[in-house]
């Protein structure tokens, strides 16, 4: 998904998301960790994601695989071989 912005009837920027392309993935669950946000403990799930190698994807976009959001919070593109490119995301919650 990659975001998009527009304007609703009063003019205020509005954000959104569209479908940037549907992509073969190989997700692998890379950690899970606790962290406390709000007096909260929260859970946070990173995964690294490879596609083949695309050079459009950024760290803007977002990922859904199974139901689940991913952010991406990391693009390392194969610049030797040019086969794949991982994903470094974390799950929305």
């Amino acid at each position: 998904m990659q975001p998009i912005s527009g304007k609703d009837v009063n003019g205020a920027v509005t954000q959104d998301w569209a479908e940037f392309g549907r992509l073969w993935a190989d997700v692998r669950n890379k950690s899970g960790l606790e962290t406390i946000k709000a007096d909260k403990v929260t859970g946070i799930v990173r995964v690294s994601i490879r596609v083949r190698y695309n050079t459009k994807l950024n760290n803007a976009m977002r990922v859904i695989v199974n139901n689940v959001i991913y952010n991406i919070k990391a693009v390392m593109h194969d610049v030797n071989s040019r086969e794949y490119t991982d994903l470094i995301c974390e799950a929305v919650t």
